[in-house]
């Protein structure tokens, strides 16, 4: 069960801890002002931290579609690494920087897409 946003501290946080695939799951998400700081760990740590912007990019048919830029701050500099971050954010809908830091021990596709839906319920 997540634990409700609290709204008397200026940070508004909230977190979920779940099983996904047989590995305990933290997964926190505090919002500030300017940016989303997200915590997805099966180790009980940090790990690598990216920093995730999104852009809006329109095509020749004028249609819209979001672009997503990392860069790793901390940790394993990987394609690796850039493809999870996306994949964890792809279902959040916010116009703010994330910074996320992740330590799994699971990187399939069916665990990365479970973690996604929680990152999703935790933001929201």
């Amino acid at each position: 069960m997540a634990a409700p946003m609290s709204a008397a501290f200026p940070v508004v946080t909230k977190q979920v801890a779940k099983e996904v695939n047989n590995n305990h799951t933290d997964v926190l998400c505090s919002k500030f002002d300017d940016r989303l700081l997200l915590v997805v760990s099966q180790l009980q740590k940090f790990g690598t931290m990216v920093q995730i912007s999104r852009s809006i990019v329109l095509d020749e048919m004028q249609q819209s579609s979001s672009v997503y830029s990392t860069k790793v701050l901390l940790g394993s500099d990987e394609p690796l690494t850039h493809v999870l971050a996306k994949n964890l954010i792809a279902e959040v809908t916010t116009t703010k920087p994330i910074i996320l830091t992740m330590s799994l021990k699971d990187t399939t596709p069916k665990t990365v897409k479970a973690l996604a839906s929680l990152v999703k319920e935790v933001v929201s």
